[in-house]
């Protein structure tokens, strides 16, 4: 597995977005986040329990999209 050093790494330049864009998009990816969260804590115990298949279980996430 490759690996550098902090050293190494702070040669690089990289392109930041702006800080209203950075803040947006943080903001969407964590509402996506907690929305995958909400469906996983729904749906892992049903299907762990045999209460929902997985097929029952696509068209639920389906709809809620």
């Amino acid at each position: 597995m490759p690996r550098t050093s902090w050293h190494d790494m702070k040669r690089y330049q990289i392109a930041l977005p702006p800080e209203p864009l950075a803040t947006e998009l943080s903001t969407w990816y964590r509402r996506k986040a907690e929305m995958l969260a909400a469906l996983r804590d729904t749906l892992l115990p049903k299907l762990l329990s045999g209460e929902l298949r997985v097929k029952s279980a696509e068209h639920l996430v389906v709809s809620r999209t």
